[in-house]
């Protein structure tokens, strides 16, 4: 005769909600993926591009983050998503008082020259 061991029931069983679950996951795909896409786009800007990309599929809540902090997202349906701040980058350039404040934070200045070949600083 086979005998059945008994299970010991004495602690109580505990589930996490699935919302806890889902939160957990969140955090930690933003954890996971921030830190690439942030390095991606810190590269191209070092480069003087106005988009990079994300190589996999990128979590609706990176997606959800990116748009919130302006960048448009291209292919999110996908394996590889455009991050692109081209929008924002043609806004600033064509205004020319955005360009000018810039040079100023830059200490860049536009040098004119007189009729006489002197130069003279537009400030």
């Amino acid at each position: 005769m086979a005998t059945v061991e008994k299970k010991n029931y004495d602690k109580p069983i505990k589930i996490l909600s699935a919302e806890v679950v889902a939160r957990e996951v969140v955090r930690l795909k933003l954890m996971e993926e921030l830190p690439v896409v942030i390095q991606a786009i810190k590269n191209a800007m070092e480069d003087g591009k106005t988009s990079c990309y994300f190589d996999g599929n990128m979590s609706q809540a990176t997606q959800c983050v990116l748009e919130k902090a302006g960048y448009d997202l291209y292919g999110q349906d996908s394996y590889q998503v455009e991050i692109s701040w081209k929008d924002s980058y043609d806004e600033i350039a064509e205004d020319e008082d955005e360009v000018l404040e810039i040079l100023e934070e830059a200490g860049i200045h536009i040098i004119t020259v007189d009729e006489y070949r002197n130069l003279i600083d537009r400030d």
